[in-house]
């Protein structure tokens, strides 16, 4: 639009706002290379998040999900989604695009939202919207414990 003005539909809703060049810093996957504890960072969408993983028994919530390290192929990598990614959940495989619009996430935040993958690219997690029927903890062993948080509210 004129005037420096750009209009975005988001679901049921159009934003006007004055266009802003976007500084954010260029994603940086984050890579786990074994099962082994150890903690770094990553940006997403130019959003900083502290990733943590141990291997332990224990409840996993919230912002953390757990694998059972014998199915997982290693090195991981935690990155932003890419069109045409998927995952794999109970009732059969669905893109990542389909799941951001089911859950109603804006273009914007999407960009923004950190998925796990595995060494194949065959996405095992999507931070706080849906975890991959692969790889599932068994009750028996100890589980991988990966924990994605916002960098900037530690």
């Amino acid at each position: 639009m004129s005037g420096g003005l750009r209009a975005e539909r988001n679901f049921d809703t159009i934003r006007l706002f004055r266009a802003v060049a976007a500084n954010t810093d260029p994603d940086q996957p984050l890579w786990i290379e074994n099962a082994a504890s150890g903690s770094g960072e990553t940006i997403v969408g130019g959003q900083r998040y502290a990733v943590r993983w141990s291997v332990g028994a224990g409840a996993v919530a919230g912002e953390s999900a757990g694998f059972d390290p014998t199915d997982l192929r290693f090195p991981l990598a935690v990155r932003g989604w890419s069109p045409g990614d998927r995952i794999r959940l109970p009732l059969g495989t669905k893109k990542l695009k389909k799941l951001f619009v089911e859950k109603r996430l804006g273009r914007e935040r999407r960009r923004t939202v950190p998925v796990l993958v595995d060494s194949k690219d065959h996405v095992l997690w999507v931070v706080g919207l849906a975890r991959s029927a692969e790889a599932e903890p068994q009750p028996e062993r100890a589980a991988l414990c990966i924990t994605v948080s916002d960098a900037n509210s530690e």
